[in-house]
């Protein structure tokens, strides 16, 4: 992890996904249930601890398997206008479900300056990104 170097590079956004509400969480999907605002809070301890100003948080309430949401896209026209930041998620799963939305979503945000951070990257990977590692 590479803390920020210049007033242009400490700027930060926080970028929260989820698929479900708490409504929707049911038995077969709660190991994966993170709510908006604990994510939130992750980015902002991980975003203080390395030294970041967070200007903005972005959330979606659709799944990580969808290219299209209003958060999302929300969050790369405000990288757009305000330049180069730093995106934190909580972890992989909350930019996407899918290697290629995954690394599609990355490339998006690297050719308008933004760079994604992981705030709990001693996670276990997502199944989904270690059986592509595998093969």
């Amino acid at each position: 992890m590479t803390r920020p170097n210049s007033e242009s590079t400490n700027k930060a956004v926080i970028y929260c996904r989820s698929a479900t509400t708490t409504s929707g969480v049911t038995r077969d999907n709660a190991k994966d249930y993170i709510p908006l605002s604990k994510q939130a809070a992750i980015g902002r301890e991980f975003a203080r601890s390395q030294g970041y100003d967070v200007t903005a948080t972005f959330n979606d309430i659709i799944s990580g398997n969808t290219r299209d949401r209003p958060g999302f896209n929300q969050l790369l026209e405000h990288l757009r206008i305000s330049g180069q930041y730093s995106i934190i998620i909580a972890d992989h799963s909350r930019l996407a479900r899918s290697l290629d939305i995954y690394h599609e979503l990355k490339t998006w945000l690297a050719a308008i300056g933004g760079v994604v951070q992981i705030a709990e990257a001693h996670q276990e990977l997502p199944e989904w990104m270690v059986k592509h590692a595998a093969n």
